[in-house]
């Protein structure tokens, strides 16, 4: 299936940031990257915290940006994988757009 064909397929858009998130999301967490659907919630996936808190590490590292998350909720303020990936890509916009 084509990046753009599989990215419409799980509700992303096509825009490359999302697969490269949700692969880093994958990879730290250790939850299938098929399963890191937009609906999907965070706590249903059995997400830790510290490995959600490694996974933003990596996003920044990654993109060369810091992400803002509440500190005291250890980034649980992200409800469902589709809040945690447009959080990232508004954080990366608006880096784009302060350049």
């Amino acid at each position: 299936m084509p990046l753009a064909t599989a990215a419409a397929a799980d509700g992303y858009s096509d825009d490359p940031r999302a697969w490269d998130i949700l692969d880093i999301i994958a990879h730290d967490t250790g939850v299938e990257r098929a399963l890191l659907l937009p609906d999907a919630t965070l706590e249903a996936l059995g997400v830790p915290s510290l490995d959600l808190i490694q996974a933003m590490f990596e996003l920044e590292a990654h993109f060369d940006v810091e992400i803002p998350v509440l500190i005291s909720t250890g980034g649980a303020e992200f409800a469902t994988v589709g809040g945690l990936v447009s959080h990232v890509l508004a954080t990366l916009d608006r880096k784009a757009a302060a350049v």
